[in-house]
C-alpha cells in the first residue's frame, strides 16, 4: 500500500521519512542507569540511586512503611530529551527510615539510614484460656500443639526481626515442637499474646498503626560528610534481616 501510495505520489513522505521524523521530533528518555545500590555498615544503610541529568528540584523521594520511592524527570535544554529516575525500594526490617536522611549531588540521590536499636527477644506469656478479642487490628497464628501442656511450651517475640519461636517438649507423651515464624512487617511482636486450649496453640500479634508517607528534603549543597553527621548511630545495630524463613507450615495457620 506504501509502494503503491508512492507511485501515485512521489512527494508523499515514506516510511522512513516517518521513522527519521519521529526520532528527532519526539523526546526521549534518558539511557539505562544501574539500579540502585544498598550498602551496609555496623550502624547503618547508605543506599545510592542514579539519577543523571535531574535536577534536585524535580526528584520526589518518599518513605511509606518500609518502601522508599524516588522519582523525577528534567527535560535537557535542546527539549528533545528527558531524563528519568523511577525507582522503588523495599528496605531492610532492621532500617530506622524515620531518622533516614538524603542529599542529590553529582548526578546521585545518596540516602543514609542508621539501624534501630538492638530489641532483645522476650518470652510471651502462655494463657490456659482462649484469648479475649478487643477489636484492634492483628494477626492469628494458629499451631497445633497436641500432647503439650502450657508447661511445656515457650513462644519467644524477636520483634527486632519480626520473628516467632515457639519450643517446647515432654517425655509424659514424647511430643516435641521446634518452630520459627516470619512475621508481617506490619506485625507488633513486642505485643504479642498467645494461649494453648485442647492442643491448639494460638498466638495473637497486633498490627502497628498505618504508617504516613514521609518526603524527604533533599539538598544539592549537602556534602558526604555532612549527611555521615546527620545519621545518629544506633545502640548496637544488627545484621540486615532477610525476608526469609520456615513460614508457616500445614498444622499453623496464619490470617
Amino acid at each position: 500500500m506504501i509502494a503503491m501510495h508512492r507511485m501515485m505520489d512521489p512527494f508523499a513522505p515514506s516510511l522512513l521519512d516517518e521513522i527519521l521524523t519521529s526520532a528527532i521530533v519526539a523526546p526521549s528518555l534518558s539511557r539505562r542507569v544501574p539500579r540502585p545500590q544498598l550498602e551496609e555498615t555496623e550502624d547503618s544503610y547508605r543506599l545510592s540511586i542514579f539519577a543523571p541529568g535531574v535536577k534536585t528540584a524535580d526528584i520526589k523521594l518518599s518513605i511509606l512503611g518500609s518502601e522508599l520511592k524516588c522519582v523525577g524527570s528534567t527535560m535537557a535544554r535542546s527539549e528533545s530529551h528527558t531524563h528519568v529516575v523511577n525507582w522503588s525500594v523495599t528496605l531492610p526490617r532492621d532500617a530506622n527510615a524515620e531518622e533516614a536522611v538524603a542529599g542529590h549531588f553529582d548526578g546521585i540521590v545518596l540516602v543514609k539510614i542508621p539501624k534501630r536499636a538492638t530489641e532483645a527477644p522476650k518470652e510471651v506469656a502462655i494463657e490456659k484460656t482462649e484469648l479475649a478479642s478487643n477489636g484492634n487490628p492483628h494477626y492469628n497464628l494458629t499451631v497445633t500443639a497436641p500432647g503439650l501442656a502450657v508447661a511445656d511450651l515457650t513462644v519467644t517475640a524477636d520483634a527486632a526481626n519480626d520473628r516467632l519461636q515457639i519450643r517446647g517438649s515432654t517425655k509424659r507423651t514424647g511430643a516435641s515442637i521446634d518452630r520459627s515464624y516470619q512475621l508481617p512487617r506490619d506485625s507488633d511482636a513486642s505485643n504479642a499474646e498467645a494461649s494453648h486450649v485442647d492442643g491448639i496453640l494460638t498466638i495473637k500479634v497486633p498490627k502497628k498503626a498505618q504508617a504516613l508517607e514521609r518526603f524527604l528534603d533533599l539538598s544539592d549543597e549537602m556534602t558526604d560528610e555532612a549527611m555521615e553527621e546527620e545519621v545518629p548511630p544506633a545502640n548496637g545495630g544488627s545484621a540486615a534481616s532477610m525476608d526469609k524463613g520456615e513460614g508457616v507450615g500445614e498444622d499453623a495457620v496464619m490470617v
